[in-house]
């Protein structure tokens, strides 16, 4: 059986992250923290979701 890869390669970039709340805080659309990452140019990268319990401690270090 062969076995995975690992890591092809690793590069240090630099990219603008930006932390939001989206939705509208009802049942059917409750409050998200998301975090957001952009190019330097100011492309959409990606958006990650804050999956914790308690949203308001969420961006806490």
């Amino acid at each position: 059986m062969a076995r995975p890869k690992g890591t092809e390669s690793v590069k240090m970039i630099q990219v603008i992250e930006t932390k939001s709340t989206i939705g509208s805080g009802t049942e059917d659309d409750p409050f998200i923290p998301i975090v957001q990452y952009w190019d330097l140019e100011g492309n959409f990268l990606a958006t990650t979701i804050i999956l914790e319990e308690n949203p308001e401690t969420a961006y806490s270090a």
